[in-house]
């Protein structure tokens, strides 16, 4: 008979009741469980590396087995049957084997004890070479597909911004076009209304000469005062008509009632009086031009030389007084050339007058203006007007605008005032806001120009320490910009505190602040700033599933 073929299961004998508690309890257990196998231990001794007196002693409770292997095979079966126990059922058994084992064999149970530590210590070690393996292979694909898209990324930066260059290149030719052709139709717009307007003056001349008033006042009274060219026109062509009594009656009106509200148009009918040569008329509206408002240096800049060259020396002088004294320091173009025509004038004291005004009262708003009066100014020999403005403009010309202080700065060391550019240098090396990289540029570019190495190395480490973070891309061009200058140091810096807390929100600013932190060598940075990217993203989107309906 086949060893192998089923057999009823034998009757076991009853448990020893000298047995201790445990192992009564453990050994029931077993016995039950063995019950509901249905085998027999000649058949699971011949099946399993297990003799028959060892299971008859286990069964019996004479023997506790140290494993785990025997009861697990028992629940193996009973699963293969459709009778598979719960876990909780399961656990339960093991912690009567070993309460059994402990009492039993008090040796072999700490041999299980450790036995199971390693047991599992072995399975958390192959988990975690699983779980590494995996992430190495998802390292891999993702550095791969980072060098893909790095590479990618770099041809598109680089198509880019040769593309970028070659657009603005032709913006900037077609600005420069289209504000020639701009300031060309200006210009040509004006001169078709001046021709337009004379050919209207001129008709209405025409008319009226075609029908001749009854005398020749109530003839010029018809003339409107409406503007300079029109009195010019009219008495050019009454001159060249030779109808002088015409002539003297429009100049004696133009003289007495021609509006003042303009230096410029006082200026041109003054000139025209005196090409027609009525000099008396030319004494009368020279008096007038006491009331002339001076609002525009430009402007009385004009009306001057026509009293000078008139010969109304005394009302040039009086009118020269009240500039000095009353015109608005709004034009430095415009007060310099003022300045030079004053100082040549007469005594000069006129002049000197008006250097002392722009000296300590020339608004400082903006430094470029500042810069180019500075420069225009040491022309006109008002030396010591210059180093005080250059003062002035030193302590107290605002640092808003890098652009402009950067002018001032060059301008001061261009008119020899190194104390002055001193002074700036210092005020721009712990003042001037960093509010852009371009900006910073600007100012280092100037501050080394001018001779301040260590103002500019104050700045560097001012950038270094406070440059904004909030945008990582001018983060990543003001880095660029610092290595440029070769602060590597201070750019080292910025990269740790860009590394640590730049924002995160904008993934196009991070990858261009990446780049420059790669360019750099900064890996360190560039590992810190990948790892805080990736929480970020994995936060946004757990933020996103939650907020799904």
């Amino acid at each position: 008979m086949n060893n192998l073929a089923p057999q009823a299961p034998a009757v076991l004998k009853p448990l020893d009741p000298a047995l201790s508690p445990q192992v009564r309890t453990w050994a029931s257990e077993l016995r039950t469980i063995w019950a509901a196998s249905g085998m027999s231990i000649n058949r699971f001794a011949h099946l399993h590396p297990v003799d028959k007196g060892t299971l008859s002693r286990y069964l019996n409770g004479r023997r506790v087995p140290r494993d785990h292997w025997f009861l697990d095979k028992l629940l193996a079966v009973q699963a293969e049957q459709g009778k598979e126990v719960s876990q909780e059922v399961r656990e339960h058994l093991t912690r009567l084997q070993l309460e059994a084992l402990q009492v039993a064999h008090p040796q072999e149970y700490r041999v299980r004890l450790v036995s199971d530590e390693l047991e599992l210590a072995v399975v958390g070690q192959r988990e975690a070479e699983r779980y590494a393996r995996s992430l190495e292979e998802q390292l891999a694909d993702r550095n791969h597909r980072l060098e893909e898209l790095t590479d990618q990324h770099g041809r598109l930066r680089a198509a880019w911004d040769a593309d970028r260059a070659a657009t603005q290149a032709h913006k900037n030719r077609l600005d420069t076009e289209i504000a020639d052709l701009t300031r060309h139709l200006d210009q040509a717009r004006q001169r078709s209304t001046h021709a337009e307007q004379r050919c209207r003056n001129l008709e209405d001349l025409l008319d009226r000469l075609d029908t001749p008033p009854a005398s020749a006042p109530d003839f010029i009274q018809g003339i409107p005062l409406t503007g300079p060219d029109v009195v010019a026109q009219a008495l050019e062509f009454l001159w060249n008509i030779g109808a002088g009594t015409q002539v003297a009656a429009l100049a004696e009106r133009a003289a007495a009632e021609f509006p003042l509200t303009d230096p410029v148009a006082v200026a041109r009918v003054l000139d025209s009086l005196i090409g027609v040569g009525a000099g008396a008329q030319v004494v009368v509206l020279a008096e007038r031009t006491a009331e002339v408002p001076l609002t525009d240096p430009a402007a009385v800049l004009q009306l001057l030389p026509s009293l000078r060259d008139a010969g109304a020396c005394t009302e040039a002088a009086a009118l020269a007084e009240r500039t000095a004294a009353e015109v608005p320091l709004t034009d430095p173009a415009a007060l310099v050339r003022l300045l030079k025509f004053l100082l040549g004038f007469g005594t000069g004291v006129h002049g000197r007058v008006l250097a002392e005004r722009v000296e300590t009262s020339f608004p400082l708003a903006d430094p470029a203006d500042v810069a180019g009066l500075l420069v225009s100014l040491q022309d006109t020999g008002a030396d010591a007007n210059v180093v005080a403005l250059a003062e002035r403009a030193a302590t107290d010309a605002p640092l808003t605008d890098p652009y402009n202080v950067a002018k001032l700065l060059k301008s001061l060391r261009a008119i020899g005032a190194g104390a002055q550019a001193a002074v700036l240098a210092e005020r721009v090396a712990t003042d001037a806001p960093l509010t852009n990289h371009y900006g910073v540029g600007r100012m280092l570019e100037s501050l080394r120009v001018v001779g301040a190495g260590a103002q500019a190395t104050a700045l560097t480490e001012r950038v270094a320490t406070e440059f904004p973070l909030r945008d990582p891309a001018a983060v990543g061009r003001t880095l660029d910009l610092l290595l440029g200058f070769s602060c590597d140091a201070q750019a080292m810096a910025l990269a740790k505190r860009a590394a640590a807390g730049a924002p995160l929100s904008d993934p196009a600013a991070v990858a261009q602040l990446l780049d420059s932190l790669r360019a750099m060598g900064a890996d360190t940075e560039v590992r810190l700033l990948n790892e805080r990217e990736g929480q970020f993203r994995r936060s946004q989107g757990h933020t996103r599933a939650r907020a799904r309906p």
